[in-house]
């Protein structure tokens, strides 16, 4: 039987040639990425109809392997809960972790939709992140519960695709 040993995603199996005839070999596995988002809210809570907070939206890949998105892909979308009038209309304002993402990232909120779309090849290298964060201004009363998902449409294969929601509940009383 052959033994096998695995070190920084290469598997290394080697045959004993002199009581096995096969050979040695090694194969080159792909390192995985693992994406994530949290969504986090800044209103302790609960708030009063007319008063204003920010959630933030953080997509990380927190993997092995860089994630590439390709033009025209969707990365992040997010339904919001409410009434169109409670959020900004047009484009929000992507920045950058550290490392950095590269390429064109495009959000905005159309209506009740968030996403952010790859305008270009969009590369999120191991321990990248980005984030997003817009005011809410609701204006009835009752629980504004929000989910937001990174790569919705299954682009990407992952180690963990059970981390890619976060959710955020804020009350408004």
């Amino acid at each position: 039987d052959p033994t096998r040993t695995t070190q920084n995603g290469t598997t290394t199996t080697v045959y004993d040639h002199l009581n096995d005839d096969g050979e040695d070999i090694t194969v080159q596995a792909s390192a995985l990425s693992d994406l994530t988002l949290t969504k986090v809210d800044n209103a302790g809570g609960s708030i009063q109809p007319g008063s204003s907070f920010d959630w933030t939206i953080t997509v990380a890949n927190s993997g092995a392997g860089a994630v590439a998105f390709t033009s025209g892909q969707t990365i992040m979308s997010d339904t919001l809960p409410g009434d169109a009038s409670y959020y900004p209309q047009g484009v929000v304002t992507v920045v950058n972790g550290t490392p950095a993402t590269t390429g064109t990232i495009n959000c905005s909120i159309t209506g009740l939709s968030l996403t952010c779309v790859a305008g270009t090849v969009v590369t999120l290298p191991v321990n990248s992140s980005f984030s997003i964060t817009f005011a809410v201004t609701p204006t009835a009363g009752g629980d504004l519960v929000n989910t937001a998902t990174v790569d919705p449409d299954g682009n990407i294969t992952e180690t963990n695709e059970t981390n890619n929601t976060g959710t955020s509940t804020v009350s408004v009383l």
